[in-house]
């Protein structure tokens, strides 16, 4: 049996999603593109078609995150660390920096 966090988003968390957006500007026809990608970017999920894609977990988490953005700087801000968090999990599995200990380089006080 799936949880409701893994089921598809529902009707509510859609609009919700749509109404975050909204509040940052970005709710006209022509950013749909980027509504998509920003999506795609903050849930780890690749070629959104739709938010409906999403499941509830995922919508929630994105609402989240969306709701902590004041504006659209902030939202770029927060694509710019999840970007540089995603790439430094990827090294961290890769062995990379550390052998199979992992590590980051954060923890070197390297920004």
């Amino acid at each position: 049996m799936t949880s409701a966090l893994d089921r598809p988003a529902t009707a509510r968390r859609a609009g919700a999603l749509h109404a975050a957006f909204r509040r940052l500007g970005l709710d006209a026809i022509s950013w749909r593109g980027a509504r998509l990608a920003i999506a795609g970017a903050l849930t780890g999920r690749e070629g959104l078609a739709s938010l409906r894609q999403l499941t509830g977990g995922e919508a929630g988490h994105l609402i989240r995150q969306l709701g902590s953005c004041r504006d659209c700087r902030d939202l770029c801000v927060h694509l710019a660390w999840s970007a540089q968090d995603a790439q430094q999990e990827a090294a961290d599995r890769a062995g990379l920096l550390w052998g199979s200990a992992g590590g980051r380089l954060s923890d070197l006080g390297v920004q």
